[in-house]
């Protein structure tokens, strides 16, 4: 398992390219919360440890009807 920081970690999530990344073997530290948008993306976590501040998911996008509440 990898250690990483909330600056990389944001920076990963950035990088992908693809609409559903994997993200799998860190342990991520987080000292500020953060906010990940889904609306475009949906990310799966494998094998990872959370510490430190909150993670937000949020979706935005109302255009799709077929989405879950």
């Amino acid at each position: 398992m990898t250690p990483i920081n909330d600056e990389f970690f944001e920076k990963l999530l950035d990088e992908f390219e693809n609409q559903n990344p994997i993200i799998e073997n860190y342990e991520i530290t987080l000292t500020e919360n953060i906010s990940i948008d889904v609306s475009r993306k949906s990310y799966e976590f494998r094998n990872c440890i959370f510490k430190g501040a909150r993670i937000d998911f949020y979706d935005f996008d109302n255009s799709n009807e077929n989405k879950h509440e």
